[in-house]
């Protein structure tokens, strides 16, 4: 729940303290305030469950490691388990796609520069301290690949904490990671992604578990959404940063083209008309910049 009618400070001081952000676990239905629990969805009316932030306090700044230049509009309390080598990862000018498809401020945003390969560690750098921070030290998910691994990293700065890891056999092969004490992995013969997830929610309603909930994690959703953003201001720059659209040169290699811009076509038709036009192009082997 943005505001975005106020104005954020710029802060020209680099700040070695994390302190706390100013903001609320609400339900979105109901504004019920979860407090210091860690909610996914409403105790009362049911609803999805969001943080809001009071934007009239909020600093955002210079750092060139973005956990602190936003850690006030990321949904933890305090910075001390954000990942410390953090970095921006470039944005590239696609001119050429850009002039195929008549935009000439298209960014291609290359997130594979990041620990793991993919926009996940953005996601896990914030996830696990939100959920640290609200008492969880055992949670269950479930994941196609990329979540997961970056999780499996980064939990590593969370000996406490335990994960439990489902995942339907056909994606076991794109899970990485090495044999540690706080993974457990439970590989679903004949699953699909979608029994996987549900499974994940019963064996921690079954054990007394913190159901993770993927997209319906807070601690998940904001950064995913929002962190690591380009400074680019014009309203003609296309940046397509989200899994299911172009985050890189080469992993739109692996995509079909045509599902995936039937996907998003909806809610991003630029986005999905540069993901059908680059498909194309690096078929013909075509270069994008």
């Amino acid at each position: 729940m943005f505001n975005a009618s106020c104005e954020v400070q710029q802060c020209v001081l680099e700040s070695p303290e994390l302190s706390a952000c100013l903001m609320r676990l609400l339900c979105s239905q109901c504004g019920w305030d979860a407090g210091e629990a860690a909610k996914s969805f409403c105790d009362y009316c049911g609803g999805m469950m969001d943080v809001s932030y009071d934007l009239s306090s909020v600093v955002l700044h210079n750092s060139s490691n973005p956990y602190k230049r936003f850690r006030e509009i990321l949904p933890v309390r305090h910075g001390d388990h954000y990942p410390s080598d953090a970095a921006y990862t470039p944005v590239v000018h696609a001119q050429s796609l850009g002039a195929l498809i008549g935009l000439d401020h298209l960014y291609l945003k290359d997130e594979t520069k990041n620990p793991t390969g993919s926009t996940k560690d953005r996601m896990a750098g914030v996830s696990l301290p939100y959920l640290n921070e609200r008492g969880v030290t055992a949670f269950c998910t479930s994941s196609t690949g990329n979540s997961s691994t970056a999780y499996a990293r980064a939990i590593a700065r969370f000996p406490h904490m335990r994960m439990f890891l489902f995942t339907a056999e056909r994606f076991q092969h794109r899970v990485q990671h090495t044999d540690s004490p706080n993974i457990v992995h439970f590989v679903l013969r004949g699953a699909t992604f979608t029994e996987a997830f549900e499974y994940a929610g019963q064996f921690a309603s079954l054990n007394g578990l913190h159901s993770e909930r993927g997209f319906f994690n807070p601690g998940r959703r904001r950064p995913e959404n929002g962190l690591d953003r380009s400074q680019r201001t014009d309203p003609s720059t296309h940046r397509l940063v989200r899994s299911g659209c172009i985050q890189c040169h080469g992993c739109v290699r692996h995509l079909d083209g045509g599902q995936a811009a039937g996907n998003i076509a909806a809610r991003t038709p630029p986005a999905a008309s540069a993901l059908r036009a680059t498909a194309k192009l690096l078929a013909d082997g075509a270069r994008l910049e």
